[in-house]
């Protein structure tokens, strides 16, 4: 049960339920460039949350109370355990959630393009270095899979056996090394970044995406493209 201007979600934050608005109204709000942004309400038999839900992301807007409100609440804990149960519940769930979700459906009303700088497919490996928060390397670095690059960010492909593993990464910092001995010159250019975003692909395999602490300088971008795209 919540009340007028409590809040249920804070864009960036990490959530592990998946919430059902029973009664009530919630004002849903997105930041962008210092300006707050009003997407629209949810009204009762509507579900959100399904985002971080799923897969291990930061929440992409922030979720107010309008009026007093009733939810049910599913944590993802939960949800792990009724899987062994219920072998059909995923596909069944995920299909109610496609059909009752209204967030995404806002943001396409309203044309909101969240990704605003161009992104890239890449293909190769690369470097990729954790660190702790004193920017201080964790462990041996690791070699991953690229998958696509903008000036703002990248994401990389990484075998994990645990979800829990890669859950726990999302926060992390870490700096990538995109190098290669024969282009002319040798490539080697290393970014600082953090993960904002884990995704579950196929089998053990995770998508990690990654925000640079600052922007690809355009030659950088240029140069790492010259030896790393993905051919057509």
């Amino acid at each position: 049960d919540v009340k007028p201007g409590d809040i249920l979600r804070e864009q960036g934050g990490v959530y592990d339920s998946l919430l059902f608005l029973n009664t009530g109204k919630l004002r849903v709000t997105y930041k962008q460039n210092d300006q707050t942004n009003f997407h629209g309400f949810l009204e009762p038999g509507r579900i959100f949350g399904e985002n971080t839900f799923f897969s291990i992301t930061n929440s992409t807007v922030s979720i107010t109370a309008k009026s007093s409100a009733q939810l049910f609440r599913l944590r993802r804990e939960v949800y792990m355990q009724l899987k062994k149960v219920h072998a059909g519940i995923e596909g069944t769930l995920k299909d109610f959630c496609s059909r009752n979700a209204t967030i995404p459906t806002l943001i396409k009303q309203q044309k909101l393009e969240r990704r605003k700088l161009k992104r890239e497919m890449l293909s190769g490996k690369v470097l990729m270095q954790l660190l702790d928060n004193a920017d201080k390397p964790i462990g041996k670095p690791l070699r991953v899979g690229l998958h696509d690059i903008s000036s703002g960010g990248t994401s990389f492909m990484l075998r994990i056996s645990q979800e829990g593993k890669a859950s726990m990464m999302l926060g992390r910092k870490l700096v990538i090394q995109f190098s290669s001995a024969t282009a002319s010159p040798p490539l080697k250019i290393q970014k600082k970044g953090t993960i904002v975003a884990v995704s579950s692909s196929t089998f053990d395999d995770y998508s990690f995406h990654i925000k640079f602490d600052s922007e690809l300088a355009p030659n950088f971008l240029k140069a790492i493209l010259s030896v790393f795209s993905k051919p057509e």
